[in-house]
């Protein structure tokens, strides 16, 4: 069970129809939701960080605009978009001509500094792990904008083999509840075989001949051939996941 902040998009709400759904679709889960003037960039962020404090949120999840905020600020904790506006400083204005020039100017700088810092994540290990924990999902007839190729390049289209960046048949800017259901239960999926294949990778490296892992594995408790055949399992699993891809 996850205590999940979800992020509303813009001119939305806490009471969002996407938030709703959620809401019914994974029962299971804690889920918060908060109003937020995305316009106003630092009451934004704070407010954020507050919920996610006092409320001990272990995924951060967000649409639209909401899911620029989500990406910005989930850190290393699991992230998931759904058609993130990854450059509101080009998109919203052409919404809402009456958004200030101070907070264009800020959208920019955030999308230029979190941008280049993520894209470190191949030589840092606090930014790659930024970039497994994102998962996107993209409706593949948006009708506002697409972001996907930005996505993929910056978080990566896929971590340990699996495959993390979903392009959606029929998904417009507002996912309908059965592509929610999928994809969003396919992030809880990724997410949970992502730390499996952490666990597993503990003991993949350094690497070693056969008779030095049967005495390492040996030490822990467990043997090469057990070891192994957990990885097989993995490995099974892995094909299953991507091959259903949609």
């Amino acid at each position: 069970m996850a205590n999940i902040l979800y992020i509303h998009g813009f001119n939305s709400s806490s009471n969002s129809s996407t938030f709703n759904k959620l809401k019914n679709l994974f029962p299971e889960h804690n889920w918060f939701a908060d109003d937020f003037d995305l316009t106003d960039v630092d009451g934004t962020n704070s407010k954020i960080s507050s919920i996610m404090e006092s409320q001990n949120i272990t995924t951060v999840m967000g649409s639209s605009l909401g899911a620029f905020y989500a990406l910005l600020n989930s850190g290393s904790k699991p992230c998931i978009v759904i058609n993130p506006c990854m450059r509101p400083s080009v998109e919203i204005p052409k919404l809402d001509a009456n958004i200030s020039a101070e907070t264009v100017a800020k959208w920019k700088k955030m999308e230029n500094c979190h941008e280049e810092y993520v894209s470190f994540g191949s030589v840092a290990i606090n930014m790659n792990e930024m970039r497994c924990n994102t998962f996107g999902i993209f409706g593949n007839h948006d009708e506002l904008f697409s972001y996907k190729e930005l996505f993929d390049k910056v978080y990566g289209e896929t971590s340990a083999s699996l495959k993390k960046s979903f392009l959606v048949e029929g998904g417009h800017h507002a996912l309908a509840p059965e592509v929610l259901e999928k994809y969003v239960g396919k992030a809880f999926e990724y997410f949970s075989m992502s730390r499996e294949y952490f666990d597993l990778a503990k003991d993949l490296f350094p690497v070693m001949d056969e008779e030095d892992e049967e005495e390492y594995f040996k030490s822990k408790g467990s043997s090469r051939k057990a070891f192994y055949a957990k990885l097989d399992v993995y490995k099974a699993r892995v094909k299953r996941y991507n091959e259903d891809s949609l």
